[in-house]
């Protein structure tokens, strides 16, 4: 194997031609690199044994460039330069792929041409930094542009284990520092600029930073992008302010009533403006509003802009529909006279209101008490009357009807008082009406009105009738019996039921029977009085009866007459002689205005320590099923729950029976002994007694 021969030569060296072993001609820096290589690559390590052992020498001169590498070089210094030719070279560095394609060529070998392709690179510098801009400059959105990363990220992208030039560093630099942030200022800017802010727009329009193209990390925070932003949006909402309250005023101007149900003015303005309707907040309201308050951000220049358009529309929605009161007060009306019917129940003022205006609202809430109220009360007036009309009907039917009936106590009592039935005001109203009790009423009222003459008639010969029937039934029971028949529903007497109401007619009538019993009263205790013997038989004495416990009752005998009387009975005292000329003394008890049935006692004078006179009765026939002579007393004379008997007693003029006032003799016995009989019991033996069916 020749010294020439190409496998013992060293990669990458090339003899000069003509010499067949030159001398070795190495400087110490290039076999130390030699060497230093030579531990990483066998082959090259022979090749310096070669040598050293007296192989051919190297040549003197610096070695040729191999031609591949010129070509790249050359390719790459005469292509345009551009930021993609840039980058197809690598940033003017060899790439570590071609390299692989000739491993023994070293830095060393090619240093010249190495330094020429860098210095060539670094004067691109400025033309790539300004073909960066130009690139910059062509994107026309930030949805186009992207995440700002984006655009430099390519720089500093190394393929294949590439080194970093310096090239690529200034220009990584550049775009980070300069040239996206500006380019981002101006995309950000115009993006603020083109938003389209006309009212039919608006709801759709969101103002916020667009980080959500761009980005939100700290680099577009420690860069002028968000204030940038913020700035522009600042200065495109208020020159856009003007016009779409303009827009608004329109809007509202050429607005038509249509059927759908209305809306508050903030409903309207929620709908329309949607995002740009913000909820009411008093505190952001308040300082939004303080002219000491700082510089201002996007967010708080939106917020502006949305409180200034809000209340704007505000403004307009709430006239708008003050505008509309007229036409809508108009269509209650008719609707209301539309749906009024002849026939059927008479709907409330309510249900008929709820209807008309649950056309136009769904709710009152929030609607302003100005725009509701006249309107409500439109309502009120205009359902009020129809509701007057329409009871005013049919009033007028129940009282021709009630017009042709008997006006006498009976008339009355078999035509409901001359009131509307409970069948007239079921009729009337309807049950599921939440106002049905105001119809009612109405209806009760005005039918009574309607009536009052024959009512007033019918009362006047229902009190004629009854005192004529008191007057001609005298003073006895059987007599009084028909007058009593007549007024005894009215005195809690269950003869006969009488229909609910009346009102003042029933209290009439009641007074009547009433004044009508204490005139019976007050006779029959003056007839009994007179008939007793009181002042003949017993002169000042007073009654005792000893009671079956062994205690004694006094009470004076004008007051057990005059209750007597009051409750049907003639207490009468009596004296006669026997065979032997002794005085004997009796008490008679018969029905008032009668000689029989009787029930007689016996009497015996006594004289109380204090010298006051007194007539003990002995002994004393007991009505039927009451025991004693205190139980008979105690009915006999039995007191009235209404305390009529004091009337009686005061009216007949008796001393005694007025000063001891409201109490009677049946009082004082009643009360003393629990022996006394109940006014039921008493009722029933009275009855049996005179023989009289209750």
């Amino acid at each position: 194997m020749s010294a020439n021969s190409p496998d013992l030569m060293t990669p990458g060296i090339v003899d000069p031609p003509g010499s067949a072993m030159p001398r070795p001609n190495l400087s110490f820096e290039r076999v130390s690199s030699m060497l230093n290589r030579a531990v990483r690559a066998p082959s090259m390590l022979a090749a310096l044994i070669f040598v050293a052992a007296g192989g051919p020498a190297l040549a003197g001169g610096p070695p040729p460039i191999p031609e591949w590498v010129e070509s790249y070089a050359r390719e790459a210094m005469s292509a345009p330069v551009t930021l993609e030719n840039a980058r197809k070279y690598h940033f003017y560095q060899l790439p570590r792929s071609l390299r692989s394609d000739h491993p023994f060529i070293y830095d060393v070998d090619i240093a010249p041409l190495l330094k020429q392709f860098r210095n060539y690179g670094n004067g691109q510098r400025e033309t790539l930094k300004r073909l960066l801009d130009e690139k910059l400059a062509t994107i026309q959105t930030v949805e186009e542009a992207g995440p700002y990363h984006g655009q430099c990220s390519w720089i500093m992208a190394r393929e294949g284990g590439n080194d970093v030039t310096q090239v690529q560093i200034d220009l990584d630099t550049y775009c980070r520092t300069k040239a996206v942030p500006v380019a981002y200022q101006r995309l950000v800017r115009e993006h603020a600029e083109r938003l389209d802010l006309r009212l039919a727009q608006l709801r759709n329009v969101d103002v916020s930073f667009p980080g959500r193209f761009i980005g939100t990390d700290r680099f577009i925070q420690n860069t002028d992008i968000g204030s940038t932003y913020a700035k522009a949006v600042e200065a495109r909402l208020g020159a856009a302010q003007p016009a779409v309250i303009g827009e608004l005023a329109q809007t509202y101007r050429e607005k038509p009533l249509s059927e759908d149900p209305l809306q508050t003015g903030g409903a309207q303005c929620q709908a329309l403006l949607g995002r740009w309707y913000p909820k009411s907040d008093p505190i952001r309201d308040l300082a939004m509003n303080d002219p000491l308050r700082g510089g201002t951000s996007g967010e708080e220049a939106a917020g502006g802009f949305a409180q200034a358009v809000s209340t704007a529309c505000k403004r307009e929605a709430n006239a708008w529909l003050m505008r509309q009161q007229p036409a809508i007060g108009t269509a209650i009306k008719a609707s209301l006279n539309t749906a009024d019917a002849a026939d059927g129940p008479v709907l409330s003022v309510r249900a008929r209101c709820e209807t008309a205006l649950g056309r136009w609202f769904r709710s009152f809430d929030r609607f302003e008490l100005a725009f509701i109220g006249p309107l409500r009360q439109t309502c009120a007036t205009e359902a009020g009357q129809l509701v007057d009309r329409d009871i005013d009907v049919r009033a007028k039917s129940v009282a021709a009807r009630l017009e042709g009936a008997p006006r006498t106590l009976d008339g009355l009592e078999q035509r409901n008082w001359f009131e509307p039935s409970s069948s007239d005001l079921s009729a009337v109203a309807d049950p599921r009406d939440p106002g049905r009790d105001g119809v009612v009423t109405l209806m009760t009222d005005r039918t009574i009105a309607m009536t009052r003459p024959f009512r007033e008639e019918a009362q006047v010969n229902a009190i004629t009738g009854l005192e004529k029937a008191y007057a001609d039934g005298g003073l006895t029971d059987a007599g009084l019996r028909p007058a009593r028949n007549l007024c005894g529903p009215y005195l809690g007497s269950a003869t006969r039921t009488l229909p609910a109401g009346g009102g003042t007619v029933r209290k009439a009538i009641e007074t009547a029977c009433r004044s009508q019993e204490a005139k019976v009263a007050v006779a029959r205790g003056i007839s009994a009085q007179a008939k007793s013997n009181i002042d003949t038989v017993l002169d000042k004495g007073n009654l005792t009866v000893l009671s079956p416990r062994g205690e004694t009752v006094t009470v004076d005998p004008r007051m057990v007459v005059t209750a007597a009387a009051a409750n049907g009975f003639q207490v009468t005292f009596q004296q006669s002689r026997t065979l032997f000329f002794a005085k004997r003394y009796a008490i008679r008890i018969t029905p008032f205005g009668q000689n029989a049935p009787a029930l007689d006692g016996a009497l015996e004078p006594e004289t109380r320590a204090d010298g006051v006179a007194l007539w003990r009765i002995t002994q004393l026939d007991g009505l039927p099923g009451i025991d004693g002579p205190l139980a008979t007393l105690s009915c006999v004379a039995r007191s009235k729950k209404d305390g009529g008997d004091t009337v009686v007693l005061a009216a007949a003029g008796l001393a005694a029976a007025a000063a001891d006032a409201p109490w009677t003799a049946g009082l004082f016995l009643g009360a003393a002994f629990t022996e006394a009989a109940l006014s039921s019991a008493c009722r029933t033996a009275a009855n049996a007694f005179t023989g009289i069916t209750p």
